[in-house]
C-alpha cells in the first residue's frame, strides 16, 4: 500500500485536473470494487460503495479515527447512533432508504418519474425482501404487521401535523 502511496502523492502533486485524479481514484476503486465482486457475488460492489459514500459523509478516514479514538470504539456510524438506539436507526433506515429512491428515480427516463413509479419500487422492495429474506417465516403475515404499523407512523404523523405543522416536515410535492 505505501509503494502505490507514493506514486498517488506525486501525482497530486504535479499539474493536474481534479477530474483526471477522481477518474484515477475511480479507476482503482472500481478494480478493488470488481476483485471483490469475484468472491462475494452481488454483495461486494455496494458493501464497497456505501463505505466509502458513509466514510467521506463522515469527514474520511482522519475524522473516522478521530470518531473512534474520542469515544473509544472501533465502530463508527455516520449518523453517529447508539448501539442500542434502535428507534434511531430504524428512522435513519428509513430516510436513507426514501432519499435513494428519489435520487434513483432521477436515473429513469422523464416520462417514467412520477408517484406511480416511486409505488411500483417500494412494491418490488417490499416484494423481494419479504420473499428473499422472510420466505419461511411466512412473509403475508409479516406485511400485514408492516401495513399497521405504516398504519400507525401516518396516524402519529397526522396528528403530530396538527399539533405543531411547523415543525413536521413533509414533502407534498406531486413532482419528482
Amino acid at each position: 500500500m505505501v509503494s502505490v502511496l507514493m506514486p498517488l502523492q506525486k501525482l497530486c502533486n504535479e499539474d493536474h485536473d481534479l477530474s483526471d485524479i477522481s477518474v484515477f481514484l475511480i479507476g482503482i476503486i472500481s478494480t478493488c470494487a470488481d476483485l471483490m465482486e469475484l468472491k462475494y457475488p452481488r454483495v461486494a460492489t455496494q458493501y464497497i460503495y456505501t463505505e466509502i459514500e458513509a466514510a467521506m459523509k463522515l469527514g474520511g478516514l482522519r475524522a473516522i479515527r478521530e470518531h473512534q479514538i474520542k469515544n473509544g470504539s472501533s465502530h463508527y456510524s455516520v449518523a453517529n447512533i447508539a448501539p442500542d438506539d434502535l428507534e434511531m436507526a430504524m428512522n435513519y433506515v428509513g430516510q436513507e432508504l426514501g432519499v435513494t429512491l428519489f435520487k434513483v428515480v432521477h436515473e429513469i427516463p422523464l416520462p417514467l418519474r412520477g408517484k406511480e413509479i416511486l409505488l411500483r419500487g417500494i412494491e418490488a422492495l417490499l416484494a423481494n425482501v419479504l420473499h428473499g429474506k422472510f420466505s419461511e417465516d411466512q412473509p403475508h403475515k409479516l406485511l400485514d404487521s408492516i401495513c399497521e404499523h405504516v398504519h400507525l407512523g401516518l396516524k402519529d404523523l397526522e396528528t403530530r401535523i396538527k399539533k405543531c405543522p411547523e415543525r413536521v416536515r413533509v414533502n407534498k410535492t406531486d413532482k419528482i
